[in-house]
């Protein structure tokens, strides 16, 4: 069956779904940067978060996400890893409060 669930988990770490085709999709929505108000040129960001799958992927995922505030987005920090990925947030205004925010990779589990 092309397309089919075959797995679907939840640990710590988030939430994945294998495919039968081979494709894994991993979400987190409880990620948390301290602040962004580390100066990058006319940006700020905040320091490295890394965030280890839920499931391991055979070949590097696409990394992606979003945060809970207008100013900031998420960038990955280097290539995504097998296991894991070290994200930032970047925003276009100092925040010193804490920036919640969700992340999404997407890859093959075989």
């Amino acid at each position: 069956p092309m397309g089919a669930v075959i797995e679907r988990g939840t640990n710590a770490n988030g939430e994945y779904v294998r495919l039968a085709d081979g494709t894994q999709i991993c979400t987190r929505t409880n990620l948390s940067a301290a602040n962004a108000s580390t100066a990058l040129g006319g940006l700020f960001r905040s320091a490295n978060v890394t965030w280890t799958y839920p499931a391991a992927f055979i070949a590097a995922p696409v990394v992606s996400g979003d945060v809970d505030d207008a100013d900031g987005w998420t960038t990955t920090v280097g290539a995504p890893g097998l296991t894991s990925s070290a994200l930032r947030v970047v925003s276009a205004v100092t925040k010193a409060a804490a920036l919640n925010f969700r992340a999404l990779a997407v890859g093959r589990w075989f």
